[in-house]
């Protein structure tokens, strides 16, 4: 009868080495007839004999020293897990600093004016008041304020609806470029090892993509 799973233990009798393994819950004791005869070449017969408490007691211990080695393994991978997952929570934060500065950063418009990009106080105030040019039918206004890119003096040139179109459509795309940016380095992140995690810079990640 072949016998599976089964763990030396020591011990020897008539030339055969002891092997214990669990049957119905409880340790039985085995000798491997491969150890009694040259001419046997397969583990095929066994002969079950009376069990010592010192064998009882080394089935015990191996078992417990297995089952200590594999909740090690399991402890030790779960605290790499959760290491690998606050390291790319604290990179996704930081690219989602980046992703509203660089969103924000000023722009060069019509050659000679920087204009910020700033969802509060910019985007949506651009927005009225295109929507206000448009209701009332005017063509330009001067009410907008820029900043001359050679002082950096507050300047109010008379601007265009056009001009004003054309300056919402840079905002948009400079918008949909940090956005772009910010997902495409966290859709890298899950191929990254722990040592690259570890190592990341998002801020020059994120400068590469950009330029």
């Amino acid at each position: 009868m072949h016998k599976k799973n089964c763990h030396i233990l020591g011990g020897e009798k008539m030339s055969g080495k002891w092997l214990i393994e669990i049957v119905g819950g409880r340790p039985q004791s085995y000798m491997d007839m491969e150890y009694l005869s040259k001419d046997i070449k397969y583990f095929d017969k066994s002969i079950e004999v009376e069990k010592t408490e010192i064998e009882i007691e080394n089935l015990r211990l191996y078992k417990l020293e297995n089952e200590k080695l594999v909740k090690d393994e399991e402890l030790i991978r779960k605290e790499k897990e959760k290491a690998k997952q606050e390291r790319i929570l604290a990179i996704k934060k930081e690219l989602s600093e980046l992703k509203v500065e660089y969103s924000e950063k000023e722009f060069l418009f019509k050659g000679k004016y920087l204009q910020k990009n700033r969802e509060k106080g910019d985007r949506d105030s651009l927005t009225s008041l295109i929507l206000l040019l448009t209701i009332t039918g005017r063509k330009e206004t001067n009410e907008w304020k820029l900043i001359d890119k050679d002082t950096r003096e507050h300047v109010y040139p008379t601007l265009t609806l056009d001009d004003f179109k054309l300056m919402a459509f840079h905002m948009q795309s400079q918008l949909s470029k940090a956005l772009k940016t910010e997902s495409e380095i966290i859709s890298n992140l899950k191929i990254l090892s722990d040592e690259e995690l570890k190592n990341f810079n998002a801020r020059e990640e994120f400068e590469k993509l950009w330029n």
